[in-house]
């Protein structure tokens, strides 16, 4: 990229070529005010408070006008600050003067520009506009306070991929439009990016003021994705700490619905886990095996397998287990997710419900679409209006061998399995699959372009690397036919030198940094759940699941993560981890003090020990880019060959209806317990309506509750004190904090009509131990 110099301010500064003048301003610590521009928006230049004077007198806005060789410009001459002064009086007409009542007052952007330019006096007069309250997904919009900077719009378009809000143009009328018919995440980034406060969050109208809460900066971790987040805390009058919000750096990033909402907000109802000591060292010493749940961090997975190699038990988590034996089977090593993309001229979804899963990977897809006129597809068997692609192919469930083989062949424009497919009755994989003609042909065409557009303008022959970026979902690498599945997609690496990423839940890779372990043969007794299902449970207070011991949410505690961009993430506290009284609670450090007799009573003491980081937790930075070297282990798919896959394309014969397993990830989490998501469609075809309660038969392996298991998990003291007895009663009803014991013969779940699904696949959000994804819809008996 060509560089060269230009002045700003009688100061020589560096710039590149297609950089803006504010961008090199910026970079150069140079001062230039803007009300509606954000780094991370493609700039329009609505408010034109970011003039700079040129040499000749005439006056740009510095967001739109590019650096040239020989720009020279003033940024804070006597025209430019009256220029800026008329223009904050023209946008403070209409402007109500109500900032004591004001959700932004404090941090109003309008309000600090209108004392940085000294205004004292208003000229200007209009008539009044006729204004409204525009009520939509727990927000309002003020129209009295818009002055139609346009941030939220092109947010909601732009970044998040969503097309909720747009500017409804008619001059000094200007104003924001609200798309009911489209689907709102609710993440609030439309409020975050406000500069006024046009945009409310009705969650937060006249709770408290802004200028009172403290900022405790941390990541999300509700997938992995482990966005920047800010906790926003203050201490009321009674003594009580509270989160009141969570925001991050709105200039340059982003939140989804479960990173700005689902959060422990207080310790109001947390008591006393103490008593319960013995009880949890009487489970680790005593356990067969232990399942832990992809949201566990390094710490505790470090400590977990120092745990298992004492006292012999064995460690389950299917997610990150299958996770890593896909990743070996296709030969493929750890990339980063969001460099993948960079790149990438079509990135293929296959067989993730990535919308909810992985928020932001799909927002990330939605910026490239617009930026870099990415294409994506689609392959599912779950059929949905909001996720936006060129191609959305739904194939039939449990037919994604079919389809993997249909890519292949699709892909093979050299064709080099030609006469593997020759043999192989295609009419009958098209057939299983559902797909038509038609859509492959649009599938090889968008690919095809991809691949050797480029190439040919440069006269090669070879495919462009990296070109097609395929994003591999939790329902491939799980499939029950994954080895084959990773056999075919190492062929579509080694024929196209294509990129391949399995796309892991949570904080999978930390886990599989520090764990060694085994596939999950689901035994019901002596099974220890880590935030997990299990014989005996340790849970944070947010679970559904029946905790035995209490563990913090993070919010409280700190600790480690790896992300899905090979970033070590560090996690802080935005509340103590303390009961109602304000006493310490304990964790799994204290468990891990006792039985592995050492002196270590946090869980950041075990960050320096960690595998892949030698760093103290103080030391280390907010995000840390790590070289994770997983090794390599047998793999399934190592002996095969094209003629040797041993291919079931029949799937057995199903209801026609089925339920998908989403996993607890992302804005999964957001959705209440046991809620089973179905389409209009699907509740004409079963006779359901909306808040319905049903029970569901589901054939998995893992169904019992802790009534029905083994005594082996008994404290081995005879008695409880009266006092832990008390704790027990109440921390054991449900009633309490909402808890929902597993139920004894299927799953209880709540009907929720989503306008976005169609077809006849509903989504269960339900914390279940079961790497199965799809099973057939068999209604119980109602409640």
């Amino acid at each position: 990229m060509e560089s060269f110099n230009i002045k700003i301010d009688g100061k020589t500064c560096l710039a590149f070529e297609g950089e803006s003048i504010l961008s090199v301003a910026r970079r150069n610590h140079i001062y230039i005010p803007t009300l509606c521009d954000l780094p991370k928006l493609d700039p329009v230049g609505a408010c034109r408070m970011c003039v700079v004077e040129e040499s000749d007198g005439n006056v740009i806005a510095s967001c739109k006008s590019l650096a040239h060789k020989d720009t020279v410009v003033q940024t804070n001459t006597k025209k430019l600050q009256d220029y800026r002064t008329d223009i904050m009086r023209f946008l403070c007409i209409n402007h109500p003067l109500e900032c004591g009542v004001c959700d932004k007052s404090g941090e109003c952007e309008l309000q600090d520009k209108v004392f940085e330019m000294k205004v004292d006096l208003q000229p200007y007069f209009s008539h009044q506009k006729e204004t409204d309250f525009v009520h939509f997904t727990n927000k309002i919009y003020d129209e009295s306070l818009c002055i139609v900077c346009e941030r939220c719009a092109r947010t909601c378009n732009e970044y998040v991929g969503n097309s909720v809000l747009s500017v409804l143009s008619g001059g000094f009328g200007s104003k924001i439009g609200v798309d009911f018919s489209a689907y709102c995440e609710d993440c609030d980034e439309c409020v975050s990016v406000c500069p006024t406060g046009a945009m409310i969050s009705t969650r937060f109208l006249y709770t408290t003021n802004a200028w009172e809460l403290a900022k405790k900066p941390s990541v999300c971790t509700q997938c992995s994705s482990n966005c920047d987040i800010n906790y926003e805390v203050k201490t009321n009058k009674d003594g009580i700490k509270k989160i009141y919000r969570a925001n991050t750096n709105f200039h340059t990033s982003q939140l989804c619905h479960a990173g700005r909402h689902r959060y422990y907000d207080n310790n109001i109802s947390l008591k006393t886990n103490a008593s319960y000591l013995n009880k949890a060292l009487s489970a680790f010493k005593n356990a067969k095996a232990l399942r832990l749940s992809t949201k566990s961090s390094n710490e505790e997975a470090l400590i977990l397998s120092l745990l298992s190699e004492k006292f012999g038990f064995k460690l389950h988590c299917d997610e990150a287990y299958y996770y890593k034996r896909f990743l070996d089977s296709t030969n493929s090593t750890l990339v980063s997710v969001d460099e993948s993309l960079k790149n990438a001229k079509v990135a293929i979804v296959f067989g993730s419900y990535i919308y909810d899963e992985f928020p932001n990977v799909r927002s990330n897809l939605a910026k490239h679409v617009i930026k870099n006129d990415l294409k994506t597809i689609f392959i599912n068997p779950i059929s949905e209006k909001r996720f936006q692609s060129v191609l959305e192919l739904k194939y039939e469930v449990d037919h994604e061998l079919s389809v993997a083989l249909l890519l292949l062949q699709a892909l093979d424009f050299k064709h080099i399995h030609e006469e593997y497919f020759a043999n192989l009755d295609m009419g009958e994989v098209i057939a299983e699959s559902n797909i038509s003609d038609h859509e492959l042909e649009s599938l090889k065409r968008i690919c095809f372009k991809a691949l050797f557009s480029s190439a040919h303008k440069e006269h090669k022959e070879e495919s462009s690397k990296d070109s097609i970026v395929i994003l591999v979902g939790p329902d491939i690498y799980t499939h029950k036919d994954a080895s084959t599945l990773a056999y075919i997609f190492k062929l579509l690496k080694e024929m196209l030198d294509i990129t391949v990423i399995p796309l892991p839940y949570n904080n999978t890779l930390g886990i599989l940094g520090s764990c060694k372990l085994e596939k999950d043969e689901f035994l019901q007794d002596c099974i220890i759940g880590y935030r997990s299902e299990g014989s005996f449970i340790l849970d944070d207070v947010m679970s559904v699941l029946r905790h035995d011991f209490l563990l913090p949410s993070f919010n409280h505690i700190e600790s480690t993560f790896i992300n899905l961009n090979l970033e070590l993430v560090k996690a802080s506290p935005a509340l103590e981890y303390v009961d109602s009284e304000g006493e310490d609670l304990l964790d799994l450090a204290d468990i891990a003090r006792e039985l592995l007799d050492n002196d270590k009573d946090y869980l950041v003491e075990y960050t320096k020990l960690l595998s892949f980081n030698k760093t103290s937790y103080d030391a280390l930075a907010r995000r840390t880019k790590i070289a994770l070297s997983l090794k390599p282990s047998l793999s399934n798919a190592s002996d095969l060959t094209k003629d040797l896959l041993p291919l079931e394309l029949e799937a057995s014969e199903g209801s026609g209806s089925y339920i998908y397993h989403a996993g607890q990830s992302g804005n999964i989490n957001t959705f209440a317990p046991f809620t089973l998501l179905v389409s209009k469609q699907f509740c004409i075809a079963h006779g359901l309506k909306d808040k319905d309660e049903i029970e569901l038969k589901l054939q998995r392996p893992f169904s019992k509750t802790r009534d029905e298991e083994c005594g082996c998990f008994e404290d081995d003291q005879q008695e409880i004190n009266k006092d832990a007895s008390q704790v027990s009663n109440k921390e054991e009803s449900m009633e309490d904090l909402g808890k929902k014991p597993l139920p004894k013969s299927g799953v209880c779940v709540k009907v929720q009509v989503e306008g976005y699904l169609t077809g006849m696949v509903a989504v269960l959000k339900a914390p279940l131990a079961s790497s199965k994804k799809y099973f057939d819809f068999v209604r119980m008996s109602d409640k």
